[in-house]
């Protein structure tokens, strides 16, 4: 393969890779004149190119497994003359500087798969434009982003008998945590018993078998993806977290939770898991889109104090038992975004203070501008008593 031809597979990845990691690598390929021979060589290495934040080895991992596996063969792609020198380039050492040495984060090790992160807003919203600078958290924070869980397969909910799904969840006999090969920290839940090796990146291969099903995913990636994910605890009895835990049942006992906020429409697509259980649930059917933000912003927010003020009567209700689990996809945007503008809203928080604090704690979220945007609307909103 010509370089040009390595860069045309390379844009031909469509939702596999971040954009970022497709142009860097593209990028890459043109300035070296790498072919397929030079990006074979890169990709058996298994080394990660220097390319700052865009590509992670997670990336690799998927980038290795679609070049395995739609590669062109070496006898067909070279005439026979070349083969001393496509063995003098397979042992060619990879132009890259080594990875550096990785450490375990509170996210734990992010699984080998990476696909589609949604497209960013890169012009504010004018129509609500208020005329005041983005904040310095806004403009400066840059976190990690967890990898993007690929498109739902649903064909089979809308058949009739859907729900059966639901029934088997609720009958399904829990086998519990695995002890051995997850991440150390999957749950930051203090104050609750060993809080950690407690979500569905600890549970068992059926159970998460068990729960991709339920939403409707016939492929690894689903499970490959949550693995890397993990629900965190922003107050006492609040958290935030990511569709596959509030669908794991042992994690919703452990860290008691009565209440759930699902603010994500892909997740809609099954009926609640667990109200039978007595769990309370409120749907907010938002989509992780720059329209979406907007249309808060030009309803004047009435949609997300709704849900702001339900968290709100929930948490300082009598039953001081109450806890809240607020989720969408990832645990990536629009559910801390609301836990952020509920802290805003009635802790009287700034959106510095509050960004910060949930960014902290649940690592890697709000890193889509739109999101931001919104919040630095709803901030106004709110100095203005509104």
């Amino acid at each position: 393969m010509t370089p040009a031809e390595v860069e045309r597979w390379l844009q031909g990845l469509g939702s596999l890779l971040p954009r970022e990691a497709v142009s860097a690598l593209a990028e890459e390929v043109r300035r070296q004149g790498m072919d397929g021979s030079a990006f074979d060589a890169l990709v058996a290495s298994r080394a990660t190119p220097s390319l700052g934040d865009a590509v992670r080895p997670n990336h690799m991992a998927t980038l290795r497994r679609c070049w395995n596996a739609k590669k062109p063969s070496k006898a067909a792609a070279l005439p026979k003359q070349d083969d001393e020198k496509l063995e003098q380039r397979k042992i060619t050492p990879a132009r890259f500087d080594p990875p550096p040495r990785e450490t375990v984060t509170e996210l734990g090790e992010l699984p080998e798969v990476s696909v589609e992160i949604p497209k960013e807003a890169e012009d504010v919203d004018k129509e609500a434009d208020i005329g005041t600078p983005l904040s310095s958290a806004l403009q400066k924070q840059k976190v990690a982003r967890p990898p993007q869980v690929p498109k739902l397969d649903l064909s089979f909910v809308h058949n009739k008998g859907s729900r059966s799904d639901s029934d088997n969840l609720m009958k399904h006999e829990w086998k519990g945590g695995r002890t051995h090969g997850r991440p150390a920290s999957i749950v930051s839940a203090a104050g609750a018993d060993d809080p950690h090796r407690a979500g569905f990146a600890h549970a068992s291969a059926e159970d998460q078998q068990r729960i991709a099903e339920f939403y409707g995913y016939r492929d690894e990636g689903f499970i490959a993806t949550m693995n890397g994910l993990c629900t965190d605890m922003i107050r006492p009895r609040l958290y935030v977290g990511n569709m596959a835990d509030a669908a794991y049942w042992p994690l919703l006992k452990k860290l008691g939770i009565t209440h759930v906020i699902n603010c994500s429409l892909e997740a809609q697509k099954v009926p609640p898991a667990y109200e039978s259980k007595g769990v309370q649930y409120l749907l907010l059917p938002w989509q992780d889109r720059e329209e979406e933000a907007q249309s808060l912003t030009r309803q004047r927010f009435r949609t997300l104090r709704g849900a702001t003020q339900y968290m709100k009567s929930v948490l300082k209700a009598r039953d001081a038992n109450n806890a809240i689990l607020v989720h969408c996809v990832q645990g990536v945007s629009r559910s801390p975004a609301l836990v952020c503008a509920y802290l805003m809203e009635n802790e009287g928080l700034s959106l510095d203070r509050a960004l910060s604090e949930v960014q902290s704690k649940h690592k890697g979220c709000l890193t889509s501008s739109h999101w931001q945007t919104m919040l630095h609307k709803f901030n106004a909103e709110l100095l203005r008593g509104s």
